[in-house]
């Protein structure tokens, strides 16, 4: 199952819509509605709290968001250890909230527009190129 269509029938089940569950948890109803749409998933302290409401384990939710790979499942795909910083990058861009994870990605597409511009270097010191 995933995280959305669990928060939608949680959601159901307790009766409360995306503006009392912002009140009860103390999230943006409009960030609940970006989770229910699957725009945004919960960082773990707000999956935590979704636990806590809904009276579930952390782990179920935690694992439905994708912070916990679940018992049962294939392994995570393991990255290699010649990438510290791809694998420290993902861990620190989980620990941020929803708005700052969109600040983040809003960003990096920055950054590949003026590449792909030719207005910065590519990541090997050789000249962007621009377009034709």
């Amino acid at each position: 199952m995933e995280l959305q269509t669990w928060l939608k029938n949680q959601m159901d089940k307790h009766d409360i819509n995306a503006l009392g569950l912002s009140y009860a948890i103390e999230v943006s109803h409009v960030t609940i509605g970006k989770w229910i749409k699957g725009i945004y998933t919960p960082n773990p302290a707000n999956c935590r709290k979704l636990a806590q409401y809904f009276g579930v384990p952390e782990d179920q939710v935690l694992t439905l968001a994708g912070h916990r790979t679940p018992r049962t499942a294939e392994p995570q795909p393991h990255y290699s250890t010649t990438q510290p910083s791809l694998r420290q990058a993902i861990q620190m861009f989980r620990q941020l909230d929803d708005d700052d994870q969109e600040r983040i990605l809003l960003f990096m597409r920055s950054i590949l527009r003026e590449r792909h511009r030719g207005n910065e270097p590519a990541p090997n010191g050789q000249a962007g190129t621009s377009p034709a």
